[in-house]
């Protein structure tokens, strides 16, 4: 959440000064990654919002550092025949007959649950590294925030426990025991102000008048904190975000040589036609229906390429409030 105070201080900085602001954030992100992988800190959680290629860059990251991942979810797995298990070939119902190895962190985003962690904690206790995309339910839920904490504690073995492995399913299938060893780099990704409501659960909490315990979710938020790494990516507003969205589209290409709209439109877009994709967005980013991120640019290309003549009234109608 940016305050009204922020953004006033935000107003007197050109683009260049914010995106030289978010930039050194983003150096200092890159090299914690590193650290991370490396086995220096753990978990490292990087907060900033979604669809800015924060997720892209642990890919990249992870992949030049030779990290390889198991996907045991993704793994296709049949059962075992009755004769097999009499014949003592297997002492467990289901077999894998394909384990998927991803090139890189294992990058999960968008719905996940207590036991689709456990699973790839589980796979990947020996080697590999799990990244939680925008997977804010699974912070704001105690037990599973329990479970991170088990898998980075500082000593040197870590163990987690989750004795439901017995009776879900998915896990049965897939052998994962409910008491394990692992060493696994977690690298978490966040829209939640962490640090901001940890202090304001610390100041309620001080009330002398009306005393707020802490609730229990944001005490293991600090913990997880105090062992590992936080850093802000400081794109807090809607103009940071917008400032470095611009400056990511120059670095890479991304609108004028690009394979997405190749593939899904048949061209990339011309330099000019580039320049005014981001000038209609820049116009029109308060107006906006969702939030903006690389995406929105993508599906404003799209429309320019179709609709060559009309792009800016469709782009109207499709991406603005109250058209």
């Amino acid at each position: 959440m940016t305050t009204q105070t922020e953004l006033e201080k935000e107003s007197l900085l050109s683009d260049n000064d914010i995106l030289d602001i978010v930039l050194d954030a983003e150096q200092q992100a890159t090299e914690a990654m590193e650290d991370t992988l490396s086995g220096l800190v753990n978990p490292l959680i990087l907060r900033g919002p979604p669809g800015t290629g924060k997720s892209k860059m642990i890919e990249i990251i992870s992949q030049k550092m030779g990290v390889q991942s198991t996907d045991i979810i993704s793994s296709v797995w049949s059962k075992h025949s009755d004769d097999d298990i009499k014949a003592g070939m297997s002492t467990y119902p289901y077999r894998c007959d394909h384990l998927v190895k991803v090139d890189g962190a294992l990058v999960r985003a968008g719905d996940y649950s207590k036991w689709a962690l456990v699973a790839d904690l589980y796979a990947n206790k020996d080697g590999g590294a799990l990244c939680l995309s925008d997977n804010d339910s699974i912070l704001k839920d105690k037990d599973a925030v329990s479970i991170i904490m088990s898998a980075t504690e500082q000593n040197k073995k870590k163990v987690v426990s989750y004795t439901k492995s017995n009776s879900t399913h998915e896990l049965q299938m897939m052998g994962v025991e409910p008491t394990f060893e692992v060493n696994c780099p977690i690298i978490i990704i966040t829209n939640i102000d962490m640090d901001l409501m940890i202090k304001v659960a610390d100041v309620e909490s001080k009330n002398p008048k009306k005393p707020k315990p802490k609730p229990e979710v944001i005490t293991r938020w600090e913990a997880l904190i105090s062992r590992g790494t936080y850093i802000d990516l400081k794109m807090n507003s809607p103009r940071s975000v917008r400032t470095y969205c611009e400056y990511k589209i120059k670095q890479v290409n991304m609108l004028t040589d690009s394979s997405y709209l190749e593939n899904n439109f048949g061209r990339s877009l011309t330099n000019d036609e580039a320049e005014a994709c981001m000038k209609w967005i820049r116009h029109n980013q308060g107006s906006l229906a969702q939030p903006l991120d690389l995406r929105t640019y993508n599906k404003v290309a799209g429309i320019m390429i179709n609709r060559k003549d009309t792009w800016e009234k469709s782009s109207k109608v499709r991406f603005l409030k109250g058209v």
